[in-house]
């Protein structure tokens, strides 16, 4: 990844750890880093073409809920909606402007003056982007390999987001219904994908999954062993 010259790879690590313990959306996160990159929100195919590299064609493996190209890796090669006012209020919005280095914050305000070139926001010449992969791929493809095994299984959604804490208690919540109600379903196995986001306080660490499988046993009374990494 390319930055600015006024950007050194330390400010943009301090930004991003930042972001994410500031408990930001990946949209957010995403609309922050393009700003700060001269590759990522379609600058790379831009550069492409405007240096005669011909056509530019994206397969993305998406990992993002609702499988936007543009959030998807910051979106290098599809048109960005986004812009630097846009990154300065996210910034202000969490209480980090005045925690990031300067010069992440003197090249914001360059590219809001109009001093460095804004991400295209309209439709690239030569490219093409194509979604190959999904979360919900991945779901479905569990949800079949299931049922072939004579299993019931449910999809309940591939766009969960929010707080991992609360997300690990609401997955709790569906599997207490299930064991003692049968709703959604009596026997089998429930299916959710996304990406929750951490609020961290004090030292603590950034790690999504086991925030919310730490939720999820509590909230069920029973003991879970999950294979968390930081």
């Amino acid at each position: 990844m390319k930055y600015p010259l006024s950007l050194s790879l330390e400010d943009i690590e301090k930004v991003n750890n930042l972001l994410l313990r500031s408990g930001a959306t990946i949209h957010e996160i995403n609309t922050v880093r393009k700003h700060l990159s001269m590759t990522k929100g379609g600058r790379l195919a831009r550069e492409v073409v405007r240096r005669g590299g011909g056509k530019v064609i994206t397969l993305i493996a998406s990992d993002v809920p609702g499988d936007d190209p543009a959030t998807v890796a910051s979106g290098p090669t599809v048109p960005d909606p986004t812009t630097y006012g846009d990154a300065i209020a996210i910034l202000r919005n969490r209480g980090l402007w005045d925690k990031v280095p300067s010069a992440v914050k003197d090249t914001l305000e360059q590219g809001l003056k109009g001093l460095i070139e804004e991400t295209p926001p309209k439709e690239l010449t030569n490219t093409w982007s194509y979604v190959i992969a999904s979360n919900m791929d991945v779901l479905t493809d569990i949800a079949n390999y299931t049922r072939s095994l004579g299993m019931e299984s449910l999809i309940l959604t591939s766009r969960m987001d929010g707080e991992a804490r609360e997300v690990g208690r609401y997955l709790a919540s569906i599997a207490l219904e299930a064991r003692f109600r049968g709703v959604p379903i009596r026997r089998g196995l429930i299916l959710s994908g996304g990406e929750p986001t951490v609020t961290v306080v004090g030292n603590g660490r950034v790690v999504e999954l086991r925030k919310c499988a730490q939720a999820l046993p509590y909230r069920l009374g029973v003991l879970m062993v999950f294979p968390c990494f930081p």
